[in-house]
């Protein structure tokens, strides 16, 4: 989920500041959301779209729409930064990073599993 350096070359962190400083940084949650987790929208969005193509239900047309609202966001994603989250100590340092989103994840979730389905 992270990783974090300590100060100095004696490699020993404060723990309990750095468990705080994490838990003030980083939401854990029950549950996964939509407005914290880029790829839990998609996946929200192409389950619908895979659901639509599935034989019992046979519904093109929910599947066009779900595949049009994911790549309109992928689109809006493409130009945004995706870099990783730094948090630093009060002299600056880094003392935490936290991975970003990666486009090519998130566009092989749109296109491969309804892909998948749709033959």
């Amino acid at each position: 989920m992270a990783h974090a350096w300590a100060r100095g070359s004696a490699g020993v962190a404060d723990t309990d500041a750095l468990e705080q400083a994490l838990d003030d940084a980083v939401g854990l949650h029950y549950e996964r959301s939509a407005s914290r987790d880029v790829a839990y929208g998609l996946r929200k969005i192409i389950d619908i779209a895979v659901r639509a193509l599935s034989p019992g239900i046979n519904d093109p047309t929910t599947a066009v729409h779900a595949l049009s609202h994911a790549s309109a966001l992928l689109g809006e994603l493409a130009v945004r930064p995706a870099e990783d989250r730094r948090i630093r100590d009060e002299d600056g340092a880094v003392r935490v990073v936290l991975p970003g989103w990666e486009l090519a994840a998130l566009v092989e979730l749109v296109v491969e599993e309804p892909l998948q389905f749709a033959e």
